[in-house]
């Protein structure tokens, strides 16, 4: 329970409304070391409550009296400064406090207004933020706490520079925590220079794998093409929330036309994407008005969605660090999550060297046959038939069919009504001419 710790009763209020009942494992280890005002370094990946696990008792810290800027977060990506504000957000519901998300592509004289009318958390990608410090003399930010999420994304997208220089325009910096999925060499040397006497808390990456349940499966298509064997996964699994990875924005743009011939909601992501074409597709997504997320790599870190059910791999990813971060975006918070990979013959030996860098195989699955998938539409339409309210006119048109049609006619009729229910909701026979 939450209230083991030492927070305050407005936040632990604005926790159970959320929807959080026991802490997680990086909540566990880190919360009590971050009230205690250490310096703590964290090795978790995204999806095991992270964010909760520093803003919850850095929001403790925070003087709502005081309209100057007091926390500053760090994170690689403007995607995940939105999603980590919105969070803060949440959980300060019921406190006096304002945090602002700054990235590029927005405005300058917004966040500019925004800092200078005191808001005391700042969520931010470096660039911009330097960008901000170095070029605007009006932008004073001194924190006593800063953040750096995503270190290891932070190194991979060439950081950690901006990250020392923003450093020093931080004079008063008395605690900094550091979270990562990875810990490497450079990210180490970065903890040195930042950090005075570090705790270290490891919430162990395998083991949240296995209690987050992720299944994963790797699908070897020897005698169908990728889009049909898409179709068929998504007709027979029908995800709650799926995202499907592609290669490059090429892909994702071509499989986009592909779907949209189909009755599936589907909005799609890549880097081409200007900044509020990208917020608009994620809002989409997150709400629900889409159920399938096309995206390149773009959408493999730095996006917090709980209830991704899916994740299907349309390209095989170029490691195995990668295929980790893909399949990452479902089983969170300890959520049942399935990830399926697609795989021709000739990628077989590439699929190998993933499965070595992980230390185990990927079980070998199936694509759905055309009789599964029509003995699933049968199973789908019975259940909504047998859930369906009847209409105020149904009893009306029923007696007008019944006086025009012959007994003999009557199972022609029935399946004309059936053909018109399958025409009127677009539903189509996914699995093409191929059999498998």
């Amino acid at each position: 329970m939450f209230k083991q710790f030492d927070l305050s009763e407005q936040i632990l209020t604005a926790v159970k409304a959320s929807g959080f009942k026991n802490p997680t494992k990086i909540q566990q280890l880190a919360i009590p070391y971050i009230i205690q005002g250490r310096n703590l370094i964290g090795k978790a990946k995204t999806g095991t409550g992270k964010t909760a696990a520093f803003a919850l008792p850095i929001l403790d810290k925070v003087n709502a009296q005081e309209k100057k800027t007091q926390i500053v977060i760090l994170v690689p990506t403007r995607e995940l400064a939105m999603q980590v504000c919105s969070e803060i957000q949440k959980f300060a519901f019921y406190l006096k406090i304002k945090c602002i998300a700054i990235y590029g592509g927005s405005s300058y004289r917004v966040q500019i207004n925004s800092i200078r009318q005191g808001a005391q958390i700042i969520v931010s990608t470096p660039g911009r933020l330097l960008d901000l410090m170095t070029n605007f003399s009006n932008v004073n930010i001194s924190p006593s706490v800063v953040v750096i999420d995503e270190a290891d994304e932070m190194l991979n997208m060439g950081f950690l520079k901006d990250i020392q220089k923003i450093y020093k325009f931080f004079p008063k910096v008395q605690q900094t925590l550091l979270f990562s999925a990875t810990i490497p060499i450079a990210i180490k040397k970065l903890s040195q220079k930042l950090l005075d006497n570090p705790i270290f808390v490891n919430a162990d990456t395998e083991l949240e794998m296995k209690e987050n349940n992720i299944h994963q499966e790797v699908c070897i298509l020897k005698s169908i093409d990728r889009e049909t064997a898409l179709l068929r996964l998504l007709e027979f699994h029908d995800p709650l929330k799926t995202i499907i990875f592609c290669k490059t924005r090429l892909d994702v743009d071509g499989l986009m036309k592909s779907v949209s011939h189909y009755n599936l909601s589907a909005v799609s992501l890549h880097g081409d994407l200007r900044q509020n074409q990208r917020e608009a597709v994620l809002s989409t997504f997150v709400n629900g008005d889409a159920k399938i997320l096309i995206a390149t790599d773009i959408a493999s870190r730095g996006l917090d969605i709980v209830n991704i059910s899916h994740v299907i791999n349309y390209h095989l990813p170029i490691n195995s660090e990668v295929y980790t971060h893909r399949i990452g975006r479902t089983g969170r918070m300890g959520n049942f999550g399935k990830a399926i990979t697609l795989v021709m013959p000739r990628e077989i030996g590439s699929l190998k060297n993933i499965e070595r860098r992980l230390g185990n195989s990927i079980k070998i699955g199936t694509i759905p046959s055309l009789l599964d998938i029509r003995e699933i539409k049968i199973n789908k339409f019975v259940k909504k038939l047998e859930t369906e309210s009847i209409h105020k006119d149904a009893e009306n048109y029923l007696k007008n069919i019944l006086k025009n049609i012959k007994n003999e006619d009557l199972l022609d009729t029935s399946l004309k009504l059936i053909s018109m229910y399958l025409k009127a909701n677009r539903i189509i026979d996914c699995g093409v001419a191929n059999s498998y």
